[in-house]
């Protein structure tokens, strides 16, 4: 993923992983990661509010 943020063929500074597992009793967990080009990436959290939630525009700084 870091690669990827650096790579100014791809133009992503800030990709997305996203990891989906299940357990054994069939429920599904998903993780989602946000890399920068900085090599530092952070785990996104999951927000029940939708009011709460910020909107980032094209182009701002994360």
């Amino acid at each position: 993923m870091n690669e990827i943020a650096n790579d100014d063929g791809y133009d992503c500074p800030h990709p997305l992983l996203f990891i989906v597992g299940q357990d054994e009793e069939g429920q599904f967990t998903i993780n989602a990661y946000l890399f920068h080009d900085s090599k530092e990436y952070e785990q996104l959290e999951r927000i029940d509010n939708p009011d709460a939630a910020t909107t980032l525009n094209v182009g701002d700084d994360i």
